[in-house]
């Protein structure tokens, strides 16, 4: 990807496209490209409710769901008020396992974001929490379960926010969530050698190699107010 940005917007040899420029960039361009498949996957929904979506193989819907299913995390909690992951884009569901529960073992809470609903419902004789209806409170920072059981375990299933790959000879490619892609290089006689090691790969699907360049080659054309890497970029993007 770095070397096709360069060779779109270094015009006449002059290094418009440095590694400095493509690191800064690079983080918000994933994060557009993550925005925009998790809009895609809204209106997909609209359309497959519509009844016009293809369907099968061909179903723009489920192409999107596995998109996104890429960012899908579960993590396990005991039933007491837990922080929202700072990597959290959108908590999807709370769901609770009982072990001794053969008939009712795995079930879903209700998720509710009002705290004043969520006391009133506590508090309703007509709408009163119970084992087999149950709330949680989904705040801005934390999250609260009524009611909970010392012997059932809980999950909380969200999509993450995109990060990074970084690559060792010892670990293969392992998730970074707190980091953003780098390109990252040692120059030795005015000459650019990447180091793998060193460097951070984008958190997206492969199919969406292009949409990061186009992306990057938008925002470096507008930084450089060169219109023919603008033109480019969308150009590319209204044909996807």
């Amino acid at each position: 990807m770095y070397d096709t940005l360069k060779n779109l917007a270094n015009k006449d040899q002059k290094g418009f496209v440095t590694p400095y420029v493509f690191n800064s960039f690079a983080t918000l361009a994933q994060l557009r490209v993550f925005n925009e498949i998790f809009g895609e996957l809204v209106e997909a929904k609209k359309l497959a409710s519509a009844g016009v979506d293809a369907g099968s193989i061909l179903s723009l819907r489920e192409k999107k769901m596995e998109d996104m299913a890429y960012y899908s995390t579960i993590s396990p909690f005991n039933g007491q008020p837990i922080k929202i992951p700072d990597n959290s884009y959108k908590i999807i569901s709370v769901s609770y396992e009982d072990p001794l529960d053969l008939d009712d073992a795995y079930a879903k809470y209700e998720l509710i974001t009002n705290p004043s609903t969520f006391e009133y419902i506590k508090k309703s004789r007509l709408s009163y929490p119970t084992d087999n209806y149950r709330v949680a409170l989904v705040n801005r920072d934390f999250i609260r379960l009524y009611p909970v059981n010392s012997s059932e375990t809980y999950y909380l299933y969200y999509y993450r926010t995109p990060g990074c790959y970084s690559f060792s000879p010892a670990l293969g490619y392992t998730l970074n969530t707190e980091l953003g892609p780098l390109y990252a290089v040692n120059v030795v006689d005015n000459v650019e050698i990447f180091t793998p090691f060193s460097s951070r790969n984008f958190d997206l699907p492969a199919s969406y190699e292009s949409e990061i360049i186009n992306e990057m080659a938008a925002m470096i054309g507008l930084n450089l107010r060169d219109s023919d890497v603008v033109q480019s970029a969308q150009q590319n993007t209204s044909a996807e």
